[in-house]
């Protein structure tokens, strides 16, 4: 409702629901680093493994997948969801770069480091969401940023920010 008063949805979408960066990877952290906050899969799946309601993960058993906490997980849930969508995401999430022990700025590692990591993640992510069959047959979309952030909802002129030169707002109207 609010997304609509603020003019960021066109009148009459039907929103059933709003996911904004919600595209993680299972990628391995850099440095040698293995406690919990640096593995975004393994905080899932003890996220999972303390949720009472198994229907939350599995949709009320429409998850195939072997592994359920994969099923939350959305390099593994994205390309069996049925609704079209619009993915918003930073090609350079910053919270999953951070779990994965990569910090922005000043650089606390080797630049270098940083840069290789960081273009591999922006590499992987973005080549994945293209793949994902909702997208590839044209019903689905994606707005992706370059920007190293996590979600854009969280500034109030999440609306109007740009990529290729198109707003979230135009995005959602289309």
């Amino acid at each position: 409702d609010a997304l609509q008063a603020s003019g960021v949805l066109p009148r009459g979408a039907n929103v059933l629901g709003f996911f904004d960066s919600p595209y993680w990877i299972e990628m391995p952290a850099v440095g040698g680093v293995s406690e919990a906050q640096h593995d975004v899969a393994l905080q899932t799946r003890e996220l999972v493994k303390n949720l009472r309601n198994d229907d939350v993960i599995r949709g009320t058993g429409a998850c195939s997948l072997d592994e359920v906490w994969k099923c939350a997980f959305a390099e593994f849930r994205m390309p069996l969801v049925k609704t079209p969508f619009l993915l918003v995401a930073s090609i350079y999430d910053a919270y999953q770069l951070q779990t994965q022990g990569v910090f922005c700025c000043p650089f606390p590692q080797p630049k270098p480091l940083f840069l290789e990591h960081v273009a591999r993640f922006a590499n992987r992510s973005h080549h994945e969401m293209l793949l994902l069959p909702q997208v590839s047959r044209g019903e689905s979309g994606i707005f992706l940023t370059s920007c190293y952030d996590h979600y854009l909802s969280k500034w109030a002129d999440f609306s109007s920010a740009r990529a290729l030169g198109v707003t979230l707002a135009d995005a959602l109207a289309q």
